[in-house]
């Protein structure tokens, strides 16, 4: 089971407890345990899922190829856990969950909330949060002037009388909001930026060329945002169902067949918190170009691959615990009635736990918090290659951290010194001639000169100084700084860097000290 935290895994397990399943699924049920094959081709990973120690919360397919056998539904049903389908061009198929709450006055007065000044209030609420959310977004993109004219319509939806003009000022603010990130800029790795279409190096416009829609996104950012959106839609329609709603009857947005109204209702105010998830990663993420691709019924839908899928799975614990308190608020309002707010003890919390915490035992979602709390720092990426990395690390490896610092940093380190430099030069300030900088330079090549001097008294080889140098120190010093070798040897930040990419071997009399920068014994006396 270790294995699959990979996420080019066709199994993952992502705390706290959704399995993630992708390629070829089939789920059945052996012997009591649940089984678990999926992938492509002779990569087909299994697990054996016991009831006593699974701790099974979310089964999520993606893609559409497998089985699932009843058997198998019935034992995810005894343990409690969800299932979710959602597939490749970002719809949710479906997901479900075993019944929560059987309400029946809760049920009743959703039903009858959408032609209610109580069903008015509500669906305000719900745009009131989204714009307000828009408007922060904005803020978040350096873009005060979008932000002050999204706030604009926060009064007149105060003012609305009916939910077909809060939809029309909804859509108004908008328009606003997705210009303002039109110009976001999406990078991908050296290695693949020439290959990348330029369409793909913005977010574009929020409707898709093949639909004039969101749907069916036409570059990467708004196929990523998609398929954010899938997941909030599937952890919306489980916590309807958990709190005892109807999916279907909802307030907001008008009722149509096949359409469950209410889970779009409720993920309004949610979404801007998407949206800053996603500029979070688009800002600190170089993708690959294997990171999305094209659908193959030749349409020219763009996809994301399968490991980028599991990444951004990931994020699944965050929009639960977002998506939880709206729901249980949803609830509370419909049970009220003007002039009278439905008590704490009317309304289970069963998605947040508020009840228990309140009574000092706050531990039932605690594995659901440290998760959420995992997902809200998008996952950084390899400046050359785009693979993703550890969470303190710009490069995938040393090979790529060589290439980069070879290809792109030093030419820039070099070309920013000699601008600097030519600037000096002609406003009369020469650092490298006259005055000070020429007592600095004169003190610095006799200290050096008595240094080298005092290293060659001592009678040892300089040629096989070097020859350990080169063989023992040198290859190690590529895991530090420019600075470190510059405060250990003294030399400048130009040298430092040739010294630690190994195109320059200096005196020996530095040696000990580039040493035990390495924790190496000195390569001299």
């Amino acid at each position: 089971m270790h294995l699959n935290s990979n996420s080019n895994s066709s199994i993952r397990i992502i705390p706290p407890g959704i399995y993630v399943l992708s390629g070829v699924v089939q789920v059945n049920v052996d012997g009591g345990q649940l089984h678990v094959h999926a992938g492509t081709f002779d990569d087909r990973p299994e697990m054996y899922l016991t009831k006593a120690d699974a701790q099974i919360r979310r089964l999520v397919v993606l893609g559409h190829s497998g089985t699932l056998s009843l058997h198998a539904l019935r034992w995810l049903y005894q343990v409690g856990a969800g299932v979710i389908q959602v597939d490749y061009d970002a719809s949710v198929v479906f997901a479900t969950i075993p019944l929560g709450l059987d309400h029946a006055r809760l049920r009743r007065a959703q039903a009858l909330a959408m032609h209610s000044p109580d069903g008015l209030a509500i669906a305000q609420w719900l745009i009131e949060g989204k714009v307000s959310g828009q408007a922060g977004v904005c803020r978040t993109l350096g873009d005060e002037a979008a932000a002050r004219e999204v706030e604009k319509f926060l009064g007149r939806i105060k003012e609305a009388r009916s939910a077909v003009m809060l939809r029309s000022l909804e859509s108004q603010a908008s328009v606003q909001y997705w210009q303002a990130w039109s110009r976001v800029p999406v990078q991908f790795a050296r290695k693949d930026e020439a290959k990348v279409r330029h369409q793909w190096k913005a977010f574009g416009l929020r409707a898709s060329p093949l639909t004039n829609a969101p749907r069916r996104a036409g570059n990467p950012a708004n196929a990523m945002l998609n398929y954010l959106y899938a997941l909030l839609d599937s952890e919306t329609r489980i916590a309807i169902l958990t709190m005892g709603l109807d999916p279907g009857v909802g307030i907001l947005h008008a009722d149509q067949p096949a359409r469950d109204s209410l889970v779009y209702d409720l993920m309004e105010p949610v979404r801007p918190a998407v949206d800053a998830w996603l500029l979070a990663l688009l800002r600190e993420r170089r993708f690959a170009r294997d990171d999305f691709c094209e659908s193959p019924d030749g349409r020219g839908q763009i996809m994301l691959t399968q490991h980028m899928a599991h990444e951004l799975v990931s994020t699944m614990p965050l929009w639960a615990r977002m998506i939880a308190p709206v729901v249980e608020q949803m609830a509370r309002r419909l049970l009220s009635r003007k002039g009278h707010t439905a008590r704490p003890e009317d309304i289970p919390t069963k998605l947040t736990e508020a009840h228990r915490s309140r009574k000092g035992r706050d531990f039932a979602h605690q594995a659901t918090r440290k998760a959420a709390a995992t997902a809200e720092k998008p996952p950084r990426s390899c400046l050359q290659c785009g693979k993703p990395t550890r969470s303190t690390s710009r490069y995938c490896s040393r090979e790529c951290m060589s290439v980069y610092r070879k290809e792109v940093l030093d030419p820039g380190f070099t070309r920013k010194g000699t601008a600097a430099l030519e600037t000096l030069r002609a406003s009369g300030r020469d650092p490298a001639h006259g005055g000070e900088a020429a007592q600095k330079r004169g003190r610095s090549n006799a200290r050096r000169a008595q240094d080298r001097a005092e290293w060659e008294a001592l009678g040892l080889d300089i040629d096989s100084e070097k020859a350990r140098f080169v063989e023992e120190i040198q290859p190690k010093l590529a895991r530090l700084t420019v600075k470190q070798i510059e405060n250990a040897t003294g030399l400048s930040l130009r040298y430092a860097l040739l010294i630690r990419d190994g195109r320059y071997v200096p005196h020996p009399v530095h040696y000990e000290a580039l040493a035990a920068l390495v924790k190496e014994p000195p390569a001299s006396h």
